[in-house]
C-alpha cells in the first residue's frame, strides 16, 4: 500500500477533537500554515486522489518536494497525537517520565531523576508493568553508578530487581506460549507471587483446554470466576489489561450461556457494558470484544425468552453501532441484524423482522458469514408467509434457491422445505394447517427419512414454528 495511502487512513481515523487539536497544534507556528491546508484537502477527500492535491497545491514551493512534505505532515500529526493523549494510559505517562529522566540524566541533574523514578516505580508496580518496572530499575541503576560508583550494594538492588522484572517477563511470555500451543504446559503454577494479569492468563488457557477435552469445564468456569472476583477488587488495573480484562469476561459469558445459567451472567453483562460506555474512545480489537458481548446478551435474551429486556438491549445495541458504524466489521453487522430479526420473529413481530432480514440480504459483503445469510434466506420466506405475502413469497423461494445451489447442491430438507413455501404461496389459509402437518411430518417425525439435521435450531427456530401451527 503506497505511503500516501497511509497518510490519508491516518487523517480519516483521526476524532474531531484530535483534529481540533492538531490545528490548535499548528497555529502555534505560521510555518505550519501549508501544512493545515493540506491535511484539510486530505480530510475532504473520501478516497485519496494525489493529483487533485497536486492541482490545488500548484505554485506552493511544497509541491516540488512533495513526499517529503507529506513525510512531515505525517510526523506532525503523529506528534500531535503524542501530545493530546500523553495521559493516556499509566504506561504512556511512565514512558514520559523515562524519557524526561533521560533528557535529565544528561543534564547531569540526577536528584531530579531519582525524584522522578520513584514516583514511576510505584505507578509501574501497581499497575502490573514488569517491562517498565525492568527500564526503571536499569536507570536507578545508572544513576548509582554516576553518582556513587562505589556504592556496589546499591547497584546489586537495582540489578535484583531487574532480574525479578525478567523472571516476570518469562512468565507471561510461557503463558502466551501455552496460549498459542507452543508449551504444553509450564512448572510453576499460579500463586499470590503472580501478578493477576499472568493469574488471568492461565484462567484463559484453561477455558481454552476445556473445549479440547483436556480440563472440565466447570474448572474452567471457577478459574475464570476467580479471577474476575479479583479483578472486581483490583479495578485501578483494568485499564492497562483492558483487552485481557474483556476476553476474559467474554468467555465466562460464553460457558454461563452454554451451560444454561443466564441468571448468573446478567451481573457480568452489567458490570462490562457499565465499564465500556465510560470509555471515550474504542479502539478497533477492543470493540470486536465489545460487539461479542452484546452478541452474548441477545443470545440469552433468545434462550430465555426476555423480550422486554431484549427490545431494550437492541436500542442499546443500535445507538452503539450507530456511533462505531464506520469501525464495525460486516460479519457482526450480519450478526446483529439476524439477531434482531430472530427476535422479532419470537414475538410475532413480523414487520420489524422483515426489516432486518432486508438489512441482511440487501447488502453485498463478500464471503462473509455465509451461514448467517442462508438463515436469513429461511428466515425471510416464514416472515412473508406469517405477514401473507404470497405473491412476493414465491419470488423468494427462487431467489432461496439460487443463494443455495451457488455452492453446493440442495440437501434433501431442503428440497422440502422450498417445496413446502412454493406450495403454501398458492394454498388458501383453511389449507395452511394441513401443510404444516405434512411438513412436520415429513421432516421432524422420529421415523423422517428427511429430518432437518444441518439447520442448527437454536439459529433458526424452525421445528418450533411448525410445531406452533399444529397446535392451532
Amino acid at each position: 500500500m503506497p505511503k500516501s495511502v497511509h497518510l490519508h487512513q491516518l487523517i480519516k481515523s483521526l476524532s474531531p477533537s484530535e483534529k481540533r487539536y492538531f490545528r490548535l497544534f499548528c497555529q502555534h507556528n505560521k510555518s505550519k500554515a501549508l501544512y493545515q491546508q493540506l491535511f484539510d484537502a486530505i480530510d475532504q477527500q473520501n478516497a485519496y486522489d494525489e493529483q487533485a492535491l497536486r492541482k490545488h497545491f500548484r505554485g506552493e514551493k511544497a509541491i516540488q518536494h512533495f513526499h517529503l512534505t507529506k513525510r512531515y505532515l505525517y510526523d506532525l500529526i503523529l506528534k500531535s497525537l503524542r501530545n493530546y493523549h500523553s495521559s493516556i494510559s499509566t504506561k504512556v505517562a511512565i514512558q514520559d517520565q523515562l524519557r524526561t529522566v533521560e533528557i535529565l540524566f544528561r543534564k547531569g541533574l540526577f536528584d531530579q531523576c531519582l525524584a522522578i523514578l520513584q514516583t514511576a516505580t510505584k505507578l509501574a508496580s501497581r499497575s502490573e508493568l514488569p517491562y517498565l518496572e525492568w527500564e526503571i530499575a536499569d536507570w536507578q541503576r545508572q544513576l548509582t553508578q554516576a553518582k556513587s560508583p562505589a556504592d556496589l550494594q546499591a547497584v546489586r538492588i537495582c540489578v535484583e530487581a531487574q532480574r525479578k522484572s525478567l523472571q516476570r517477563m518469562d512468565r507471561e511470555s510461557r503463558l502466551r506460549g501455552l496460549m498459542l500451543g507452543l508449551e504444553q504446559d509450564i512448572a510453576e503454577k499460579p500463586n499470590e507471587q503472580w501478578y493477576l494479569s499472568n493469574r488471568t492468563l492461565y484462567a484463559n488457557w484453561i477455558y481454552y483446554q476445556s473445549f479440547q477435552g483436556k480440563q472440565a469445564q466447570e474448572q474452567a468456569l471457577e478459574a475464570l470466576l476467580a479471577e474476575l472476583n479479583l479483578w472486581k477488587d483490583q479495578p485501578h488495573l483494568i485499564p492497562e489489561n483492558l483487552h485481557l480484562w474483556a476476553t476474559t469476561l467474554n468467555n465466562l459469558l460464553a460457558l454461563l450461556v452454554w451451560s444454561g445459567r443466564y441468571e448468573e451472567a446478567m451481573p457480568w453483562i452489567t458490570l462490562s457494558k457499565t465499564y465500556f460506555n465510560q470509555l471515550k474512545r474504542i479502539d478497533p480489537s477492543l470493540l470486536r470484544l465489545i460487539l461479542r458481548t452484546y452478541n452474548l446478551e441477545l443470545e440469552i435474551y433468545r434462550y430465555n425468552r426476555n423480550f422486554p429486556a431484549a427490545g431494550e438491549s437492541i436500542q442499546q445495541i443500535r445507538a452503539f453501532m450507530e456511533r462505531e458504524q464506520s469501525n464495525i466489521p460486516p460479519g457482526y453487522l450480519l450478526s446483529f441484524w439476524y439477531q434482531f430479526a430472530y427476535l422479532y420473529f419470537l414475538q410475532a413481530n413480523y414487520t420489524a423482522s422483515l426489516h432486518w432480514i432486508n438489512q441482511m440480504l440487501n447488502h453485498k459483503f463478500e464471503s462473509t458469514r455465509e451461514d448467517l445469510k442462508t438463515y436469513g434466506h429461511w428466515l425471510n420466506l416464514m416472515v412473508h408467509l406469517e405477514l401473507k405475502n404470497y405473491f412476493v413469497l414465491r419470488y423468494f423461494v427462487d431467489s432461496t434457491k439460487r443463494w443455495l445451489i451457488k455452492t453446493r447442491p440442495l440437501q434433501v430438507y431442503e428440497k422440502a422445505l422450498l417445496r413446502f413455501f412454493s406450495k403454501a404461496s398458492h394454498l388458501g389459509e383453511s389449507d395452511l394447517p394441513t401443510a404444516f402437518a405434512a411438513l412436520h411430518e415429513q421432516l421432524f417425525s422420529e421415523t423422517a427419512p428427511t429430518a432437518v439435521t444441518e439447520l442448527k435450531q437454536e439459529y433458526l427456530p424452525i421445528r418450533e414454528w411448525v410445531a406452533s401451527k399444529l397446535r392451532r
